[in-house]
C-alpha cells in the first residue's frame, strides 16, 4: 500500500514537473514572440510611414527624425531603407553590417515593412530585432520553475504539513 501511495504522489509529481517546467513556460515564450512580433511590426510600420510621407513631400529631415526614434529601441540589432532600385540608405546604427537575406531564427527577428503611399511604391524598411530579451525572460522562467518542482519533490517525504 505504501509503495502505491507513493508510485502515485511521484506520478502526481511528475505530471506537475512537466507541466510547471515544460508545457507552462513553453506557452509563455508563444505569447511573449507573438507580442515581440507585434512590436516590431508596429515600429517598422511607424518608420516606412515616415520615410513614405517623406519621400511623398520632400522633407528629408523626417527620415532621420523617425530612425532616431527606432534606435531607441534597445532590441534593434539595425534597421535601413531600401529603395526601389536597391540602394541602402539611412542606416541605424550607421556602423551595423547589413544582410538582407537574413530570416527569423531563435535569436533574432526580422521585419520587412513595404514603403508605399497612392502615389506609389519608395522601397521598403528592413529591420532586424534581438530575441535575447525572451530568451532571459524564459531562462528565468525555467530556472524558478525547475526550483519549484525540486522543492515539491523534496517536501514530498519530509515532515512538512502538506507533505504526503
Amino acid at each position: 500500500l505504501t509503495k502505491r501511495i507513493w508510485l502515485t504522489v511521484a506520478i502526481i509529481i511528475l505530471i506537475f514537473t512537466i507541466l510547471v517546467v515544460g508545457i507552462i513556460p513553453n506557452k509563455q515564450e508563444q505569447d511573449f514572440t507573438k507580442s515581440f512580433s507585434k512590436e516590431t511590426k508596429n515600429l517598422t510600420s511607424f518608420v516606412s510611414i515616415g520615410i513614405s510621407v517623406a519621400m511623398e513631400q520632400g522633407v528629408m529631415d523626417v527620415i532621420r527624425e523617425v530612425m532616431a526614434i527606432a534606435r531607441k529601441d534597445k532590441r534593434l540589432k539595425y534597421i535601413t531603407y531600401i529603395d526601389e532600385v536597391g540602394d541602402t540608405f539611412a542606416t541605424v546604427p550607421p556602423e551595423a553590417q547589413i544582410d538582407l537575406s537574413t530570416v527569423d531564427n531563435d535569436s533574432i527577428l526580422v521585419q520587412k515593412v513595404m514603403c508605399e503611399t497612392g502615389r506609389g511604391s519608395y522601397g521598403y524598411v528592413f529591420a532586424v530585432f534581438s530575441k535575447k530579451d525572451i530568451r532571459d525572460s524564459m531562462d528565468e522562467i525555467r530556472s524558478v520553475a525547475m526550483i519549484v518542482s525540486v522543492v515539491v519533490f523534496y517536501y514530498r517525504n519530509s515532515s512538512w504539513p502538506l507533505a504526503c
